[in-house]
């Protein structure tokens, strides 16, 4: 398979990638895919004789989504909510050394394993800044694990408008599709999204200080950038530029920056609320 002396490189050194919920984490991170591991990134219809998505029809009369493909392996979409899916997480959490020694015994094939590599290089996560004994366990998860890199991403936002729009967007996942175990085990981060919001406007003086105390131990990106290409495109290269002179990302490609946009184009359109 093109490409899959790449991925390997994230065994070792995941990159953790954490959001507030809303503020398109799963978004960045699937662009971030394609500016990190070379190979045959498309952006295309997903075909009727290609594996199927499974669990996509409970929520989609259309099975065959158009979607970002890696070596003709789905790895995201955007569904009818203007969300990005990523299916592989649909049904594992994580990918590591323990299971990829056991990938015989699981039955996983060396191309289905490079497709987890490449999906779990990103570790994610989700915070609120106010969160206090949140951040530092993300922090200390970060540093204890010997598979994940100690420097954590946050995504944050500079204005707090951009904040009520990923309260909104969560309100959208969980409320619309109605799925019991969103409503019931999930839908306390709209608690946690409202009583940051009412702390910004409380204390305009210490948005994101939190997260600047962290020093040379996090690595920011902003929301409000995410509406623009050219910002967005500035976000995603200072992320990997980070990483990357850090000597953290030996693999820089920069042969699809054509296929990030069109994914971002096509976020930007499916969004169903939009930025006032």
């Amino acid at each position: 398979m093109d490409g899959c002396a790449e991925v390997t490189m994230a065994i070792g050194n995941k990159i953790v990638l954490s959001w507030p919920p809303g503020t398109g984490g799963d978004f960045v991170r699937s662009c971030l895919y394609v500016i990190m591991h070379h190979g045959n990134w498309e952006y295309r219809q997903w075909e009727e004789h290609e594996e199927p998505i499974d669990g996509w029809t409970e929520i989609s009369a259309d099975p065959y989504p158009k979607a970002l493909v890696w070596n003709n392996n789905l790895i995201s979409f955007i569904d009818y909510k203007g969300q990005v899916q990523s299916p592989v997480m649909w049904k594992h959490f994580r990918w590591n050394e323990f299971l990829e020694g056991k990938k015989n015994e699981l039955g996983i094939t060396a191309l289905k394993a490079d497709l987890y590599r490449l999906v779990f290089c990103i570790h994610k996560r989700h915070h609120t800044e106010t969160n206090v004994d949140q951040l530092m366990e993300i922090q200390n998860e970060a540093y204890r694990l010997d598979d994940l890199n100690p420097v954590v991403t946050y995504i944050c936002a500079k204005d707090t408008k951009y904040l009520r729009l990923a309260q909104e967007n969560w309100n959208l996942k969980t409320h619309e599709y109605n799925h019991y175990i969103a409503n019931q085990e999930i839908n306390w981060w709209d608690t946690a999204l409202a009583e940051t919001i009412d702390w910004r406007d409380r204390n305009p003086e210490k948005i994101n200080h939190t997260l600047f105390e962290f020093g040379d131990r996090k690595h920011m990106m902003f929301m409000d950038s995410f509406f623009e290409w050219e910002t967005f495109r500035q976000e995603l290269e200072w992320f990997r530029g980070f990483y990357h002179n850090a000597g953290c990302m030996p693999v820089q490609n920069d042969a699809h920056w054509y296929v990030v946009k069109q994914f971002w184009q096509e976020w930007i359109d499916g969004q169903k609320l939009k930025v006032e």
